[in-house]
Protein backbone atom coordinates (compact mmCIF):
# COMPACT_ATOMS: atom_id res chain seq x y z
CA UNK A 1 0.00 0.00 0.00
CA UNK A 2 1.45 3.20 -1.07
CA UNK A 3 -1.25 6.06 -0.08
CA UNK A 4 -0.55 9.44 2.15
CA UNK A 5 -2.71 11.87 2.79
CA UNK A 6 -1.47 15.40 4.18
CA UNK A 7 -2.59 18.53 5.75
CA UNK A 8 -0.78 21.82 5.16
CA UNK A 9 0.52 25.42 4.40
CA UNK A 10 2.61 25.54 0.85
CA UNK A 11 5.41 26.63 1.35
CA UNK A 12 6.15 29.12 -1.55
CA UNK A 13 4.16 29.73 -4.84
CA UNK A 14 3.51 26.86 -6.84
CA UNK A 15 5.60 26.25 -10.17
CA UNK A 16 4.05 25.20 -13.51
CA UNK A 17 5.30 23.48 -16.48
CA UNK A 18 4.98 21.75 -19.36
CA UNK A 19 6.53 18.05 -19.64
CA UNK A 20 7.69 16.81 -22.83
CA UNK A 21 4.44 14.79 -23.50
CA UNK A 22 2.05 18.10 -23.35
CA UNK A 23 0.86 17.31 -19.83
CA UNK A 24 0.62 20.07 -17.20
CA UNK A 25 2.59 19.68 -14.20
CA UNK A 26 2.62 21.91 -11.11
CA UNK A 27 5.10 21.11 -8.20
CA UNK A 28 4.83 22.41 -4.97
CA UNK A 29 5.64 22.15 -1.33
CA UNK A 30 3.83 21.79 1.86
CA UNK A 31 4.83 22.31 5.36
CA UNK A 32 3.62 19.88 8.58
CA UNK A 33 3.83 21.39 11.26
CA UNK A 34 5.37 19.87 14.45
CA UNK A 35 4.45 20.21 17.89
CA UNK A 36 6.03 20.23 21.06
CA UNK A 37 10.26 20.86 21.57
CA UNK A 38 13.41 19.27 20.10
CA UNK A 39 16.14 17.90 22.88
CA UNK A 40 17.02 21.87 23.63
CA UNK A 41 13.96 23.18 24.03
CA UNK A 42 13.07 24.75 20.98
CA UNK A 43 9.97 24.82 18.65
CA UNK A 44 10.46 21.60 16.71
CA UNK A 45 10.94 22.87 13.00
CA UNK A 46 7.77 22.17 10.24
CA UNK A 47 8.31 18.31 8.08
CA UNK A 48 8.75 19.48 4.34
CA UNK A 49 6.91 17.58 1.93
CA UNK A 50 7.27 18.15 -2.19
CA UNK A 51 4.40 17.89 -4.43
CA UNK A 52 4.12 16.80 -8.11
CA UNK A 53 0.51 17.51 -10.04
CA UNK A 54 -0.51 16.52 -13.19
CA UNK A 55 -3.35 16.99 -15.17
CA UNK A 56 -6.71 18.27 -13.70
CA UNK A 57 -5.31 18.54 -10.16
CA UNK A 58 -2.16 20.71 -11.69
CA UNK A 59 -4.64 23.13 -13.15
CA UNK A 60 -6.57 23.75 -9.94
CA UNK A 61 -2.77 24.02 -7.81
CA UNK A 62 -1.94 26.37 -10.07
CA UNK A 63 -4.93 28.72 -10.39
CA UNK A 64 -5.77 28.72 -7.23
CA UNK A 65 -3.28 27.83 -4.57
CA UNK A 66 -1.29 30.71 -3.09
CA UNK A 67 2.18 30.55 -0.57
CA UNK A 68 0.33 30.16 2.75
CA UNK A 69 -2.96 28.56 1.53
CA UNK A 70 -4.05 25.57 3.61
CA UNK A 71 -4.16 23.09 1.05
CA UNK A 72 -5.27 19.24 1.88
CA UNK A 73 -3.13 16.30 -0.57
CA UNK A 74 -3.74 12.84 -1.17
CA UNK A 75 -1.43 10.55 -3.66
CA UNK A 76 1.12 8.07 -3.74
CA UNK A 77 4.84 8.53 -2.75
CA UNK A 78 7.36 8.32 -5.19
CA UNK A 79 11.36 8.12 -5.40
CA UNK A 80 13.50 10.52 -8.03
CA UNK A 81 16.72 9.63 -8.39
CA UNK A 82 20.07 10.98 -10.72
CA UNK A 83 23.28 11.91 -10.38
CA UNK A 84 24.55 15.45 -9.53
CA UNK A 85 27.50 17.09 -11.73
CA UNK A 86 29.68 16.09 -8.67
CA UNK A 87 28.63 12.03 -9.58
CA UNK A 88 26.73 11.79 -6.25
CA UNK A 89 24.06 9.50 -6.43
CA UNK A 90 20.92 11.97 -5.02
CA UNK A 91 17.11 10.68 -4.11
CA UNK A 92 14.27 13.16 -3.46
CA UNK A 93 10.68 11.84 -1.93
CA UNK A 94 7.77 13.54 -3.57
CA UNK A 95 3.96 13.10 -3.27
CA UNK A 96 2.57 12.62 -6.47
CA UNK A 97 -0.78 14.04 -6.39
CA UNK A 98 -4.06 12.30 -6.60
CA UNK A 99 -6.56 14.43 -5.32
CA UNK A 100 -6.33 18.28 -3.90
CA UNK A 101 -8.42 19.73 -1.54
CA UNK A 102 -8.60 23.66 -1.21
CA UNK A 103 -8.80 24.54 2.56
CA UNK A 104 -8.12 27.83 3.01
CA UNK A 105 -6.03 30.68 2.02
CA UNK A 106 -3.96 33.95 3.42
CA UNK A 107 -6.42 36.55 2.09
CA UNK A 108 -9.43 34.63 3.68
CA UNK A 109 -11.46 34.49 0.54
CA UNK A 110 -12.69 31.03 -0.10
CA UNK A 111 -12.02 29.75 -3.77
CA UNK A 112 -15.08 29.16 -5.83
CA UNK A 113 -13.75 25.74 -6.46
CA UNK A 114 -12.96 23.88 -3.39
CA UNK A 115 -11.47 20.56 -4.85
CA UNK A 116 -10.49 18.52 -7.51
CA UNK A 117 -11.71 15.18 -8.55
CA UNK A 118 -9.69 12.19 -7.28
CA UNK A 119 -7.06 10.52 -9.82
CA UNK A 120 -7.88 7.13 -10.40
CA UNK A 121 -5.22 4.55 -10.03
CA UNK A 122 -4.07 3.42 -12.84
CA UNK A 123 -4.05 7.64 -13.62
CA UNK A 124 -1.41 7.84 -11.30
CA UNK A 125 0.38 4.64 -12.15
CA UNK A 126 0.92 5.83 -15.67
CA UNK A 127 2.63 8.60 -14.45
CA UNK A 128 5.49 6.10 -13.04
CA UNK A 129 5.78 4.32 -15.89
CA UNK A 130 8.09 7.28 -17.98
CA UNK A 131 11.48 8.24 -16.32
CA UNK A 132 12.26 10.83 -19.21
CA UNK A 133 10.42 13.23 -17.88
CA UNK A 134 12.46 13.87 -14.63
CA UNK A 135 13.51 17.70 -14.55
CA UNK A 136 16.88 17.59 -13.57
Amino acid sequence: MNNLTIIGNVGKAPETRTTQSGKQETTFSVALNRFGKDKDGNDKKPIWVRCRAYSKQAEIVDKYVKKGDKIGVAGKLDVSEWTSRQGESKYQIELVVGEVTLIGNTTGQRSSEPSAPAASEADIDSLFESRDEIPF
